[in-house]
């Protein structure tokens, strides 16, 4: 992950580092054993542990709420 973001700089968002993790554990099931890992989010979590900033649109609080 800290590749990836030191790779691609600025546009290292968070819909790029899902795509690369599950492309990368794509032998293990992809986005549904990252997120059996990291319930919470695997970018958010994943991003806490690798100690990187978090990535625009990484959370997202109007994202499936209801008013």
């Amino acid at each position: 992950m800290r590749n990836h973001c030191k790779d691609h700089g600025t546009s290292c968002t968070a819909r790029h580092i899902i795509k690369a993790l599950s492309e990368r554990f794509e032998d293990r099931g992809g986005k549904r054993y990252l997120y059996s890992l990291f319930p919470h989010g695997p970018v958010y979590q994943a991003s806490r542990l690798a100690g990187l900033p978090m990535p625009p649109s990484t959370l997202d609080l109007s994202f499936g709420s209801v008013h």
